[in-house]
């Protein structure tokens, strides 16, 4: 029983492993038939007559945009290159080799065009090639190598961060001509089935153009090319939130520095900070860009006329502090100036609140004379016709005149001036005449020096206001001439 039944397996064994055995030796009888029994050589074109050319079907497939070196104007893709051709030597029919319809052969065994990555960037041009490759029973050779391909792509940054990249590859034979070889593209686009996204760069779109290059010095030669056209979009949401909106932002702290007034301080330290922040931003956009000189991104022009405007600031700047911290001792405003900048200008600017009125323009008063309080009379004491009735006697108030003091108008002194209050002497009082004229001449002289002073200092005040309020104007001037001009530059480069 137990003979019967390891029979009976290894009969099943034989049954499930003669398919393979089989199939194995036919393959093998195949590979025999073809390339050795019949004569195969891999060096001569599968061509039937001389005249008759060879059609070579290429196909693209990207798998991922490895890099783009703006710099270097360098774009690295990884792909599949799909190909196929007719060898009309490796026909057979299937049923005399146990229906076999297609065989995988060694890389080597076949004939394969020179075909070159025509605007290479690596110093090997050649096409990379696989193992093996798959032949089919009416001819048809396919073989669907990976490689990573690097190729020139001309960087226009005119429009960064939203340009769009357009990099060519070329792809052809090197020695065959169009009348041997002629390319045939399989698609109409480059295949994005296995991509895989880029953080940066986005393949927007692309495009497949076969071209017969026709050589000068020889018109009857031309050779059959394929160009494939990747279109990249760059994905620009990383440089509005470092680049962009910095940017912008420095451009409104430059408008910022007209309204700081000037006793703050900070305004020279902010216009230099916001330029040594713009000149920072510029080396930035400028180490990404290529050294090229055929044209110049939309954003470094746009920071070039931000540090020129900031620059202009600062220049102003040092105008507008100098007008307001100018002395009423060395200078004197011109009337015109004076009309123009704190009479009519600050009405049409918003300058003229009742705040900035009350701050720079002072009312008028007579420079001649002090005015009395109203609650107190002033009376004029005359010093000319004074004389004593007796030692006893007090001053007769209705004979006080007016004394006559250096310069236009007279000197007005308030009646308790001469009072027991201030000087200790009452009417009543007995002084003798030569000391009470000295003591007079001597209040009348510091009188006089005292009110000459003091209008002096305050016509100095109010010459200093002046200087601070044509400064504040000059800065709301400013205000709003860059405010237009940041305006028409973002509508300009944006």
């Amino acid at each position: 029983m137990l003979r019967t039944t390891g029979i009976l397996l290894g009969f099943l064994q034989l049954i499930v492993l003669f398919p393979s055995i089989f199939g194995s030796a036919a393959e093998e009888a195949l590979q025999e038939y073809l390339f050795k029994s019949s004569g195969y050589n891999k060096d001569v074109r599968p061509a039937p007559l001389p005249n008759d050319t060879v059609v070579m079907n290429f196909g693209l497939s990207v798998t991922q945009i490895l890099d783009v070196d703006e710099k270097n104007q360098i774009i690295t893709t990884g792909v599949w290159m799909d190909q196929y051709w007719t060898d009309y030597r490796l026909e057979w029919n299937a049923s005399n080799f146990s229906d076999v319809d297609s065989v995988i052969v060694p890389f080597s065994w076949v004939w394969y065009p020179d075909l070159v990555l025509d605007n290479s960037a690596e110093g090997d041009y050649l096409l990379p090639t696989w193992k093996y490759v798959t032949v089919y029973n009416d001819g048809q050779i396919w073989v669907t190598p990976p490689g990573t391909l690097k190729s020139p792509c001309r960087i226009d940054v005119r429009y960064f961060p939203f340009d769009e990249q357009y990099c060519f590859m070329s792809f052809g034979p090197w020695e065959f001509t169009a009348f041997s070889v002629i390319m045939n593209p399989i698609n109409d686009r480059v295949l994005k089935e296995n991509y895989v996204e880029n953080v940066e760069w986005d393949l927007y779109n692309s495009s497949v153009e076969l071209i017969a290059d026709l050589d000068e010095c020889c018109p009857d030669e031309a050779y059959s090319t394929i160009n494939f056209t990747l279109i990249l979009r760059r994905r620009p949401l990383y440089y509005i939130l470092n680049i962009l909106i910095p940017c912008a932002a420095m451009s409104f702290l430059t408008l910022g520095v007209f309204y700081l007034p000037p006793d703050c301080g900070e305004k020279m330290t902010l216009s230099i900070s916001v330029l040594i922040a713009l000149s920072v931003f510029s080396l930035l956009v400028a180490d990404i860009m290529p050294p090229t000189s055929d044209s110049s991104p939309l954003i470094g022009t746009y920071l070039l006329f931000n540090m020129a405007v900031n620059a202009m600031s600062i220049l102003i700047s040092v105008v507008i502090l100098h007008f307001h911290f100018r002395s009423p001792k060395m200078y004197r405003m011109h009337p015109g100036v004076k009309k123009l900048f704190i009479e009519t200008l600050p009405v049409y600017i918003g300058l003229s609140s009742k705040r900035m009125t009350a701050t720079y323009i002072r009312p008028k008063r007579n420079s001649n004379t002090i005015e009395p309080n109203d609650n107190e009379k002033l009376e004029v004491i005359s010093l000319e016709n004074h004389k004593p009735k007796s030692e006893t006697q007090s001053y007769d108030d209705s004979k006080d005149k007016t004394i006559p003091k250096s310069g236009n108008g007279a000197l007005t002194v308030p009646k308790t001036v001469l009072g027991s209050t201030i000087f200790g002497y009452g009417r009543d009082d007995k002084i003798e005449t030569d000391e009470l004229n000295l003591f007079e001449k001597t209040v009348v002289s510091y009188l006089e020096l005292s009110s000459r002073k003091l209008q002096r200092n305050e016509d100095e005040e109010e010459a200093l206001e002046e200087w601070k309020l044509l400064a504040a104007v000059i800065d709301r001037i400013c205000l709003i001439v860059f405010l237009l001009i940041s305006l028409i530059g973002r509508l300009l480069f944006c």
